[in-house]
């Protein structure tokens, strides 16, 4: 959706997407307590994720881009 900001024009939606390998616990675990899934996932869903030694997870972003327009 086109998110409209005063005195920027809008030029596009970028898509990005990218494979993330995460190597251990301590990085899985890191990672899931930065998110909101950290208060919504059920305490049986957490012990599974922390028995994982290792994960492949997919990180995909639209990033809105603009330009600033000449004062």
């Amino acid at each position: 959706e086109d998110i409209p900001y005063e005195g920027f024009s809008y030029l596009e939606v970028a898509p990005v997407e990218t494979a993330l390998d995460l190597p251990d616990r301590e990085t899985i675990l890191d990672l899931f307590s930065m998110t909101p899934y950290r208060w919504k996932t059920p305490k049986s869903g957490a012990a599974r994720l922390e028995a994982l030694d290792h994960l492949r997870v997919t990180a995909s972003f639209r990033v809105h881009v603009f330009r600033r327009e000449p004062a």
